[in-house]
């Protein structure tokens, strides 16, 4: 039942490992503001399949990971939570090494054949944009996807795109 996509050159992209942890204090509304974290780390391997493979750094207005909830979702009690906006989340990842880097383009370029693994990670703060303290509950972090591009085209690989398999533990939060 799930839909398949063939390209001659793409991404071959697997999930290693996965964590989430939180830190800081419960929220409050009163004064002091209080700030708690949920930290999600994924590490994410990805092959060079057909050909040459370009992704985009942090630096990138394309990154390979979105700064915002476009590569990952946040699930409060089992269901995705689409009340916690990009201002409340960031995304972290380093260029690996062993790869070819273009400082014009704020990417790097993965030869056909190579494979390397990133370790990615996401962070939601337990405030919204506005500064009131996120909903209590039990929340776990999808992985969704990563941006490419190959043979001078940009994709996007999101095959895991709710599948429980890349999603986190749940922990409660904030």
């Amino acid at each position: 039942g799930y839909s398949m996509g063939v390209r001659n050159v793409g991404p071959e992209v697997s999930l290693v490992s996965k964590s989430v942890t939180t830190s800081g204090v419960s929220q409050t509304n009163g004064s002091p503001v209080s700030t708690s974290t949920l930290t999600a780390t994924f590490n994410v391997k990805v092959k060079a399949v057909g050909g040459d493979i370009m992704f985009g750094t942090a630096a990138s207005g394309t990154p390979m990971f979105a700064s915002s909830t476009t590569s990952f979702k946040v699930y409060r009690n089992g269901s995705y939570d689409g009340l916690i906006s990009s201002a409340a989340t960031s995304t972290s990842f380093t260029t690996p090494s062993g790869v070819t880097t273009s400082g014009l383009t704020n990417s790097f370029t993965l030869a056909e054949g190579n494979e390397v693994t990133i370790p990615v990670t996401f962070q939601v703060i337990g405030r919204n944009a506005a500064g009131t303290a996120l909903t209590s509950g039990l929340y776990s972090v999808g992985f969704e996807g990563l941006q490419y591009v190959a043979n001078g085209t940009a994709g996007t690989i999101n095959f895991m795109a709710g599948e429980a398999d890349w999603r986190t533990s749940d922990v409660s939060f904030p």
